[in-house]
């Protein structure tokens, strides 16, 4: 999950800079923190 939340903020990034390859890039930005969060959760469930 995390790698993916890295992921979604590079193309949120790029939206924010204007050469995303996406015009949907900037809706990216909005599920980066909820990814990073899952990802959180999870690695606290698997303890």
């Amino acid at each position: 999950m995390f790698r993916l939340a890295a992921i979604q903020q590079g193309v949120a990034r790029r939206a924010l800079d204007g050469n995303a390859a996406n015009s949907r890039a900037a809706a990216v930005a909005a599920r980066v923190q909820a990814t990073a969060d899952a990802g959180w959760a999870a690695t606290k469930e698997s303890r």
